[in-house]
């Protein structure tokens, strides 16, 4: 999906290939769930993350930032496999966010 070109045709969001020809349509649920994968994708202002809350959050942004450059290395690898290996190399790097996820979800 990062080499198609998106223009929105009414309430359809059609995609196009590199060559300009329209290769199909995109839900609209597809498109949020991809720019929200994006690194960088959830916001946060400063005052927020030096409250400690919003752990789940930072978490799951770092575990998907993290998939992202895993599958931009190694563009064959599954979804489910960079996910997997994202959330254990974030855990590993920063256990401090990782305690913090687990007590955040807890409360809710």
């Amino acid at each position: 999906m990062e080499n198609l070109k998106l223009r929105q045709v009414g309430t359809r969001h059609v995609a196009y290939g590199e060559d300009g020809k329209p290769v199909g349509e995109v839900q609209e649920a597809h498109l949020k769930a991809y720019v929200a994968s994006l690194p960088g994708a959830y916001y946060q202002t400063p005052e927020q993350k030096d409250t400690g809350c919003f752990a789940a959050q930072r978490f799951a942004d770092a575990v998907q930032t993290r998939a992202y450059e895993l599958r931009k290395a190694d563009p064959h690898l599954p979804e489910l496999e960079a996910h997997r290996m994202a959330s254990s190399q974030v855990s590993q790097k920063n256990p401090a966010l990782l305690a913090a996820y687990r007590k955040d979800v807890q409360e809710i």
